[in-house]
């Protein structure tokens, strides 16, 4: 049965942040396909100049220069996004799991409240004021095998990781399908 509410208390570490910024990055704002779109014509069009160019016409330096382009572009890239994702995961001290914010999901909405430093170095959720995000102002929800990421808004993601919730996460989508249009609703292949 589905309950009137959900607590999740959210405690997050590097390996939950950085497979929430690959899905968010590469999947969802489709940054992987741009890559392939970028680099596909780039190497194929130095196979070509392979194939078909002789010393005469430079067709291996025309295709060297476009396969460097092709590849080495998104790689620099690559590695950049990699070394950012890891030193703003420890800027936030997540090398342990730490208790970052609750999540309270009703009938009215999405409540959010961030934890605050306790005295010993832990975080907890003392009083501090929430936000509510009523249901239909959601931007949606996406479930993956790891985790659900609930966007209160296009850019702002609450990373539910699976098995934190007060509920099994069946019930947990159950009711979050229960609230959105099914247009919102969005489940990643390779999901457990």
């Amino acid at each position: 049965m589905v309950e009137k509410s959900i607590l999740i208390p959210v405690r997050l570490d590097n390996a939950a942040f950085q497979d929430f910024a690959l899905f968010d990055t590469f999947f969802r704002r489709g940054t992987l396909r741009r890559i392939c779109l970028f680099s596909g014509p780039l190497i194929a069009a130095a196979c070509v100049c392979f194939a078909f160019g002789n010393a005469r016409n430079q067709g291996a330096l025309l295709g060297g220069v476009l396969l460097a382009v092709g590849l080495v572009l998104p790689a620099a890239y690559l590695l950049n996004f990699f070394k950012e994702v890891k030193q703003k995961g420890n800027q936030l001290g997540l090398e342990k799991p730490k208790l970052v914010y609750t999540i309270r999901l009703d009938e009215e909405g999405v409540s959010f409240r961030p934890a605050q430093p306790g005295k010993s170095g832990t975080a907890s959720t003392a009083p501090r004021e929430e936000a509510v995000t009523p249901w239909p102002q959601v931007y949606g929800a996406w479930r993956t095998k790891e985790a659900v990421y609930l966007y209160a808004a296009e850019n702002a993601a609450y990373l539910l990781p699976a098995g934190q919730a007060s509920v099994p996460g069946e019930e947990l989508w159950a009711f979050i399908a229960a609230h959105l249009a099914p247009q919102k609703l969005h489940v990643r292949r390779g999901k457990a």
